[in-house]
């Protein structure tokens, strides 16, 4: 299995998750199997907030899953009917994560607990995955206020 995950810094496999998958600068893909690392400059970094569309980016390098705090409604529908689930990280780092997914720990998004997208204040999120993935990550919601 291929994962990929977004992130801010290229650290290796002690790179940390970026809340977001549109706004991550750089996608580590890993080969969950070996451990095998690679990480890209993201594709789809400069778009429209609420237009994501990572699907072929994420065909071309072979992808299962994405592993993620926060991605879009439309986003998750365009991977979801590709075939490529969005997991939500049970770690912070690029080696726990693999280990975590490897172990059958890391669970799927829902629909549910996407992004809404498009909203001006509070960034644009109005999805409850969203609001807490990036609270875990960052220390807040980025929920409706």
């Amino acid at each position: 299995m291929k994962i990929c995950i977004p992130l801010d810094t290229d650290r290796g496999p002690e790179s940390t998750v970026k809340g977001h998958f549109g706004s991550a600068p750089l996608l580590g893909v890993v080969d969950v199997d070996s451990g095998d690392l690679e990480v890209v400059p993201n594709p789809e970094l400069h778009h429209r907030h609420g237009s994501c569309h990572p699907v072929e980016a994420l065909k071309a390098l072979d992808v299962d899953a994405v592993v993620c705090h926060g991605v879009g409604r439309s986003a998750f529908t365009a991977l979801s009917d590709a075939g490529i689930e969005v997991l939500i990280p049970a770690d912070r780092t690029v080696t726990a994560i693999t280990e975590a997914v490897r172990a059958g720990k890391a669970r799927r998004l829902s629909l549910d607990e996407t992004c809404g997208g498009g909203r001006r204040d509070g960034h644009g999120h109005a999805g409850a995955g969203c609001g807490q993935g990036h609270r875990a990550v960052h220390g807040r919601g980025h929920g409706r206020r």
